[in-house]
């Protein structure tokens, strides 16, 4: 059934065209790749119209808040709208001249956004593994004119080893974490990193500010890949935690000595249940409830 709120959110993607064309493509897209239309279809049903909505996808053009996002296939078609994870705000409260770490950066959605606002005096670290997202990534950023962005095409993990990356039919969601997609035994080799040997590499004695996390069930591993800077830097965090380790991420910000608050409006289950986790320390203390 199409609700009132799901239709003024269509009305929201579709208004985030930058032409008549991307408008009308993004109708489409919408229209037949919704999770009402695609949950209730045959599966061979459902590959075609993804196949065919990843063609119309690519050249499509978004524009938020007077930033472009060029479109790699139908999921990012609602990632990059205005309406995608628009509680954000409410936590994510980066300034200028702070430096961000966006792990699992995707094709821009918050890269692009903070590198505006932290400016020629900020830094923004993006990482991602899926190399088809980090040159669409790329290109984003070339597309805006943004010059304080460091891509790394990497697996964000606890050692630096060759990993297998596991991706699913679309852009967004592939994972280190076979369990945590679709696609079965279809994987590609990529390298892992931590996070503490990237921020090394960029500069010795750098002070992070921000960091995001949304890498689909591997947060765990990320974060033993970062003790270093959490110790040392004690940046705010805002991580996507998948259900089953939830548990086990609040013990480790627990022993790291930060407090945090799982957002409730950040729920999701298209792919398991995860939920963002808004994290800080006393050095950075902040009232989830002055949002």
């Amino acid at each position: 059934m199409v609700t009132k709120g799901l239709l003024s959110r269509y009305i929201g993607y579709l208004n985030s065209g930058c032409n008549l064309s991307s408008k009308l493509r993004l109708a489409i897209v919408l229209t037949f790749t919704n999770h009402i239309v695609l949950h209730r279809v045959p599966q061979t049903v459902r590959k075609i119209l993804i196949k065919g909505a990843n063609r119309l996808s690519r050249g499509v053009t978004t524009n938020i808040h007077g930033l472009k996002f060029r479109m790699r296939d139908y999921d990012s078609c609602y990632v990059c709208t205005p309406l995608f994870e628009d509680w954000s705000g409410d936590y994510l409260k980066v300034k200028e001249g702070d430096v961000f770490v966006d792990v699992g950066a995707h094709i821009g959605r918050y890269t692009l956004p903070v590198a505006r606002t932290v400016g020629e005096k900020g830094l923004v670290i993006a990482v991602e593994a899926d190399a088809g997202n980090c040159n669409c990534l790329r290109n984003n950023i070339k597309l805006n004119n943004l010059h304080n962005i460091i891509t790394i095409n990497a697996a964000a993990w606890s050692n630096n080893e060759s990993l297998k990356f596991y991706p699913r039919e679309s852009s967004e969601g592939g994972s280190i974490k076979k369990n945590m997609t679709d696609q079965g035994d279809n994987y590609v080799e990529v390298n892992g990193r931590t996070i503490d040997s990237i921020l090394k590499e960029v500069k010795a004695e750098i002070q992070v500010d921000w960091i995001k996390i949304d890498v689909e069930g591997a947060e765990l591993e990320v974060l033993k890949g970062l003790n270093r800077t959490l110790l040392q830097n004690s940046p705010q965090l805002l991580v996507e935690v998948s259900e089953e380790n939830r548990n086990a991420f609040e013990h480790s910000m627990n022993i790291l000595n930060y407090r945090y608050y799982a957002i409730p409006e950040s729920a999701r289950k298209e792919l398991g249940s995860t939920i963002y986790y808004y994290c800080w320390t006393n050095k950075n203390s902040h009232d989830v409830n002055e949002k």
